[in-house]
């Protein structure tokens, strides 16, 4: 026969429980559990601390606590996650969200300031559950995104929560290794965020066992030094971003200097932006030419503004690309940046409809 507890009970023991397998925050989850199993808001809980649950309730809370005590998130149990000002739907399919991942929406909208009308094209990559793309096409109501990932069980998550937040219609889920497909068909955007894969092997100890054991690897882990998935990233940039743009990449706290290392041997004009805790966080690029979307960004105080190296320096541009782990010569990056000889011809713009693989012929960007 169930045993009966109250509200208070049941918090009580569930979070004694949870603690005892180590479990970080055990009475928040609890709490939280709790509410779901209730279908009622947290603070009610407190409300009404001397509730008895039925017995139903008491089977159906068991087994989510006894889902948490294997160190599965509360987000994937609970399936839903907040981000930004809204509600998402999440589960194994993609990484969950975390509040850092926010300061790109804080950047982006504030360089739009109360210019969000335009119709622009945004791209971001890897996408995952697709809280940046929504949140973006929300944000910006007359704006085209193109969410792109290289899962497509991250792309159908995408696709329901665009539906559940009505704007199916604007953004895109896009199948492609990083900006492949973009590249192939020369197009550029105006605004391109990307939350990519950041972690290291060698920080896989420092992790806690939910994060490893439960969420997507491929959404995780990035080589060695967490640098793969962005070095080739942040080589697209260049031939992506359109004049007047803006880039927002999210990286690892320990990544700030190599970060810096590569911004100085690819961009014009960039900065870093340190996250509430005062970590590097954010990686910020304008494109070349002025913003005719909305005024110009201005960086904080604890951003990093930054120009070309100066010419004159002792140091040879190969002695800094050997440096910075590159191969291409620092007359690539010149022909590569921002997009070609001189960036003043039109490319074809998004192709929204077309399903062709990275590797097909695309439209000559020059006609």
């Amino acid at each position: 026969m169930t045993e009966l507890f109250t509200v208070r009970e049941a918090i009580a023991r569930s979070s004694q429980w949870l603690q005892t397998r180590e479990i970080h925050t055990p009475r928040l989850d609890a709490e939280l559990l709790l509410a779901h199993t209730l279908q009622c808001k947290r603070l009610d809980l407190f409300m009404a601390p001397d509730r008895p649950l039925t017995a139903e309730e008491t089977d159906a809370y068991r087994a989510l606590i006894q889902r948490r005590a294997k160190h599965e998130p509360v987000a994937y149990i609970l399936g839903e996650v907040g981000f930004w000002k809204y509600d998402f739907q999440i589960d194994r399919r993609a990484l969950i969200p975390r509040p850092e991942t926010e300061g790109i929406l804080d950047v982006v909208t504030q360089a739009a300031g109360d210019h969000r009308d335009a119709p622009l094209r945004i791209i971001d990559v890897g996408t995952g559950s697709g809280v940046l793309a929504v949140s973006l096409a929300l944000e910006f109501p007359n704006a085209q995104v193109v969410a792109i990932d290289i899962s497509e069980d991250a792309l159908a998550l995408t696709r329901e929560n665009a539906a559940l937040h009505e704007v199916s219609e604007r953004v895109h889920p896009v199948r492609s290794d990083l900006l492949d497909r973009v590249i192939a068909r020369g197009s550029k955007a105006d605004i391109i965020v990307s939350n990519p894969p950041y972690i290291g092997e060698n920080e896989r100890a420092l992790m806690s066992r939910g994060v490893e054991a439960w969420e997507p690897y491929d959404a995780l882990f990035s080589g060695e030094e967490g640098f793969d998935v962005i070095d080739r990233l942040l080589t697209q940039i260049p031939q992506t971003l359109d004049t007047g743009g803006l880039f927002v990449m999210e990286f690892g706290a320990p990544q700030g200097q190599g970060i810096r290392e590569r911004a100085q041997r690819l961009f014009r004009k960039w900065r870093v932006q340190k996250d509430f805790s005062q970590h590097d966080r954010l990686l910020i690029v304008d494109g070349p030419g002025d913003r005719t979307w909305a005024p110009a960004f201005e960086g904080g105080s604890d951003a990093d503004l930054v120009h070309p190296p100066d010419p004159t320096s002792d140091v040879t541009h190969e002695e800094q690309d050997q440096d910075a782990g590159f191969d291409e010569t620092r007359a690539r990056w010149d022909a590569m940046r921002y997009g070609g000889a001189d960036g003043a011809q039109p490319l074809p713009e998004i192709d929204l409809n077309a399903d062709v693989a990275p590797d097909d012929s695309a439209e000559d960007p020059t006609h």
